[in-house]
């Protein structure tokens, strides 16, 4: 039905084209309702850098944010940090890519002081954020530190429970044309960007991502690839864990880090 609403609306040639240019993952993993919203949006783009829409989710706990824009390198490491810079906790994610370097990325967030839907006020500002990080014109590290200088983020994690040391570990059959790289750490805001812009310093491109937490353990996963479009090296995963787990221990990205090849 979604499907036959869609080509009557639009065209068959380019809903057909649209789920062409999808992985057969996100067909397999995606439901309806956000498959036609997706469509939507990325039709609705026209000639913008980037367009978004906000669903709250039943049972008034949580929004969906869905961002479409073209690729680059760094983009959801800035997308994800200044969502945290404006005081959203980021639940979980789902990152897509179109073969024509759309990106079509679901964020699952809620307030950082609570799991409550994003406030109308909040979403302006977001909204008004999002263009300029999407551009590169806004420095989204300055804009995290920022934030932390004004708050005091803390885990989840309940009083009286041991934490869990950060954990990464790579998969390099998972995928064909990726390495997979799986963190599992001690949820707390902001950490989707500690992640995310450490892999982009290091010079590797995120071609898929699932980001989920559980009983405060956030599981993140991320199909990454080198500079030139390969798997990585098997000489570099020590340097890319090392990185990762000093950027974990520290709550953020070293300031600066080399392109691993």
């Amino acid at each position: 039905r979604v499907m036959e609403r869609l080509r009557t609306g639009f065209g068959a040639a380019e809903v057909d084209r649209h789920h062409a240019s999808l992985p057969e993952r996100y067909l397999r993993a995606t439901e309806a309702e956000p498959m036609e919203r997706h469509f939507r949006l990325a039709s609705l783009r026209g000639s913008a850098p980037v367009v978004l829409e906000w669903h709250d989710l039943p049972g008034g706990h949580a929004t969906e944010l869905t961002v479409v824009a073209s690729d680059r390198p760094g983009l959801f490491a800035d997308l994800a940090g200044t969502l945290t810079a404006n005081g959203v906790d980021i639940l979980s994610v789902d990152l897509w890519g179109r073969s024509d370097g759309t990106v079509i990325d679901t964020f699952r967030v809620a307030e950082q002081s609570g799991p409550r839907p994003i406030r109308q006020e909040r979403r302006a500002r977001v909204e008004a954020a999002l263009p300029a990080a999407v551009a590169g014109s806004l420095d989204v590290g300055e804009a995290v530190e920022r934030w932390r200088s004004r708050s005091r983020p803390k885990t989840r994690r309940s009083w009286g429970r041991t934490a869990r040391p950060a954990t990464v570990r790579f998969d390099h059959e998972a995928s064909a044309t990726a390495t997979v790289i799986e963190v599992k750490a001690e949820d707390r805001p902001g950490l989707a960007w500690t992640i995310a812009v450490t892999l982009a310093r290091l010079g590797l491109d995120i071609s898929f991502a699932k980001v989920a937490t559980a009983k405060a353990l956030a599981l993140d996963v991320f199909y990454v690839t080198d500079g030139l479009g390969r798997k990585l090296a098997a000489a570099s995963l020590a340097r890319v864990e090392a990185a990762l787990l000093a950027a974990l221990a520290a709550r953020g990205p070293a300031p600066t880090a080399k392109e691993v090849s």
